[in-house]
């Protein structure tokens, strides 16, 4: 059996437009994120991920893996 792991929350921050962000790539906004975690919680490089986002299906992509 796999060891799961349950990290905190952790997102980009939330920029306005044409703010002091607009100038950065999206992925590089993820990237900031990802090293984070990898760094904080230890996680391996690579490790299989589901992300919920209550606004698209993800949501009940869990809820189906729940089940």
């Amino acid at each position: 059996m796999q060891e799961v792991v349950i990290v905190p929350a952790t997102r980009t921050t939330a920029g306005s437009f044409q703010g002091s962000l607009a100038g950065i790539a999206t992925p590089e906004l993820h990237v900031a994120v990802i090293r984070h975690l990898l760094e904080k919680p230890g996680l391996p490089h690579a490790a299989p991920t589901l992300t919920l986002n209550k606004v698209c299906g993800s949501g009940l992509t869990a809820l189906h893996l729940d089940a």
